[in-house]
């Protein structure tokens, strides 16, 4: 089980499960790193978030093959139920949520789930995402006004829509070639696969998936 605390650390924690629970890729981004791919088959991991303050924090299951949420503290998540309300997000927001889950219920339940799925999962798709609540994170620890630390619930939000369709459009966008190695797990490539690449030209990725082609560094598998 890994285990992830509500840190100004937070990025270079998530950077760790992400590598742990996802395959390398040839496919260059457009800042010149590499993008990573989901697994294949059936496997989930568990995840463990503690408060800043210490205590048992909240236990989540995740899918590898699209880092979806399954289960929190042992029981199922309905994802078709989920509600995040943007007025609400502030990273003091993760603290609360991860004190009031136990014996949280209903709508109020419904909604801190929802809060930690979307920074935990948003950030284990996107390093972008990841760094911008890490960077909020820290402006929190500095003990300065808790509205100066307002997560990016707009980025949240489109990034959780966003993500699957620009991941198709991004395979879409490169050769066979480049797909069918880069769905390919690294231990089976051969060595002129392994040293095989292709940039992904944003050009080729349909115009309203850009963006999110720039900040996402998890590709979900096509289906």
């Amino acid at each position: 089980m890994f285990t992830l605390r509500v840190a100004p650390d937070w990025a270079e924690q998530i950077r760790k499960i992400r590598d742990a629970v996802t395959e390398e890729t040839h496919l260059i981004r457009p800042d010149h790193g590499f993008y990573r791919v989901c697994r294949a088959g059936d496997a989930t991991f568990q995840l463990r978030v503690l408060p800043s303050t210490g205590g048992r924090g909240v236990e989540l299951r995740l899918r590898e093959s699209d880092l979806e949420l399954t289960h929190v503290d042992g029981g199922p998540f309905d994802a078709g139920a989920a509600r995040l309300d943007p007025r609400r997000l502030q990273t003091p927001a993760l603290d609360q949520a991860l004190l009031a889950l136990p014996g949280a219920t209903g709508q109020a339940r419904v909604e801190a789930q929802s809060l930690l799925v979307s920074c935990v999962a948003g950030s284990l798709r996107s390093d972008v995402l990841a760094a911008k609540v890490g960077q909020l994170l820290r402006v929190v620890a500095t003990g300065r006004p808790a509205a100066s630390a307002q997560l990016p619930a707009g980025e949240l939000l489109q990034e959780a829509r966003a993500w699957g369709p620009a991941c198709e459009s991004i395979f879409n966008a490169i050769s066979s070639t480049a797909r069918g190695i880069a769905l390919k797990r690294r231990s089976e490539l051969t060595p002129l696969q392994r040293h095989f690449s292709e940039r992904v030209e944003l050009a080729k990725v349909e115009p309203g998936l850009q963006a999110a082609a720039r900040s996402i560094t998890v590709l979900k598998r096509p289906k």
